[in-house]
């Protein structure tokens, strides 16, 4: 490698000849050619710059003067490129803010779900409550040797003392044609293998429907068409009733001929009768082997089928 001369090692040179001359020459001294328009030497860097080459051309330093620009033209490129993402991100949030301003200015309506009932009642009006605080309403009231029934301490009451007997106590005072009846009903006292519910659409002591549950899990449905008793659904077990001395929630649909039974929310049993289409309601209790049976009745509701 060489190193560049300073410029202070280089003497002028005639052009003619190429004797040395100095600077205050016009002439050379050794040809006599007029020296003041010789070609200015180049003047040169004193560093070390690799290796030396003595005739730089235009070209090499046009190449070195763009090589030299490139770090202007990519922090421009680089400045542009951030601009124009920083343009685009505050558009996003421009947009952003747009939407959530929107958003927030117009409520949503949200639609609130509700329980539909399986038939066309509406149950959130019952056109029939009773608590059993007071017998105003005149419910049947009855005692003799085979039991008594009657309305006392916030419930309706029936007690069977006679085996392989069936008693009931209905309100004949309200007719009711298509609806939904509901009550709570519970045994108390005698034993499991008893019988107890709802009686509908009673046109009279010989003609009525009836729904009943045992305190032993198992349900039956029937009717009593003049004084002859007909099953229409006979005693089946079901782990939908609550036994011993639990309560059960006990409703029926009745719309036109068809019939749907419940307990404690859950279907049982749809059927279809068209004997009776209309008729008040009451209750009923059976004792089979064992008397002594005695059931209570509370929060009794009916709503219209529409």
């Amino acid at each position: 490698m060489k190193l560049a001369p300073s410029r202070r090692s280089i003497m002028p040179k005639c052009p003619n000849c190429g004797a040395n001359i100095s600077d205050q020459d016009t002439f050379c001294g050794e040809c006599g050619a007029r020296v003041a328009d010789a070609p200015a030497v180049p003047l040169e860097s004193s560093e070390p710059v690799g290796e030396y080459i003595a005739t730089t051309s235009e070209k090499t330093v046009t190449a070195v003067k763009k090589t030299s620009g490139k770090p202007i033209a990519l922090f421009a490129l680089i400045g542009c490129a951030v601009i124009m993402v920083m343009l685009v991100v505050c558009g996003a949030l421009l947009l952003i803010l747009t939407n959530n301003s929107q958003s927030t200015s117009t409520p949503v309506s949200i639609p609130q779900l509700t329980a539909i009932p399986s038939v066309r009642a509406d149950r959130s009006a019952p056109i029939f409550v009773e608590t059993f605080d007071n017998n105003s309403r005149q419910w049947a009231v009855w005692e003799d040797e085979n039991g008594e029934k009657g309305v006392d301490k916030g419930v309706y009451y029936i007690t069977v003392n006679k085996k392989e007997w069936a008693s009931w106590g209905t309100l004949e005072s309200q007719s009711f044609d298509d609806f939904v009846i509901e009550v709570e009903a519970k045994a108390i006292a005698g034993p499991d293998d008893n019988g107890y519910g709802l009686v509908f659409r009673y046109q009279d002591s010989d003609n009525f429907y009836y729904y009943e549950i045992s305190s032993d899990g198992y349900y039956s449905i029937g009717k009593l068409l003049d004084y002859e008793w007909e099953t229409l659904a006979g005693w089946t077990e079901s782990d939908r009733i609550k036994q011993g001395r639990q309560t059960n929630v006990l409703r029926v649909e009745c719309d036109g001929p068809q019939m749907t039974f419940f307990v404690n929310g859950q279907k049982l049993e749809t059927l279809r009768d068209g004997d009776f289409k209309s008729g008040s309601v009451g209750f009923m209790a059976e004792a089979t082997e064992e008397t002594g049976v005695r059931v209570h009745f509370d929060n009794l509701k009916i709503w219209e089928i529409k």
